[in-house]
């Protein structure tokens, strides 16, 4: 049920939205000296500046919306597929982390191993992006 609430919120959120965008994404570009690339967390406190001996190169992209075409995608082809599956899971329990880790990490390597046929499948992280659909449905 909270699926088919998401699904209705993001359809609802994102109806009126261009089907094709234009964005700058940033590219690495590998230190010009041959060094492996390193980056510290902080930066010069009066110009801002990363510290870091790799730069990024700012490029303009075409992103699109492939909802309704996914199984266009194959690993082989675009190097990325979409898939659909079940957890046991619910809505709520994703705000525990350890039940994540312990069950949807789980749940995803299976659902990998099949998809790849891979023999392992390590999950060793993941990021929640929750923007509100709960309070809407």
């Amino acid at each position: 049920m909270e699926d088919d609430c998401a699904s209705s919120f993001t359809a609802a959120m994102t109806s009126n939205l261009p089907r094709t965008v234009t964005a700058s994404i940033n590219y690495f570009t590998p230190p010009e000296d041959g060094s492996l690339p390193w980056s510290k967390a902080d930066r010069d406190s009066t110009t801002g500046e990363e510290y870091t001996n790799w730069k990024r190169d700012p490029r303009d992209v075409l992103i699109r919306d492939v909802r309704g075409e996914e199984d266009q995608y194959t690993l082989d082809v675009a190097g990325f597929s979409f898939h659909k599956g079940q957890t046991t899971l619910s809505g709520a329990e994703f705000d525990d982390e350890e039940r994540v880790k312990s069950g949807y990490w789980k749940e995803s390597e299976e659902v990998l191993r099949g998809i790849t046929g891979a023999r392992k499948v390590v999950v060793f992280d993941h990021s929640e992006s929750s923007w509100g659909w709960r309070g809407w449905c």
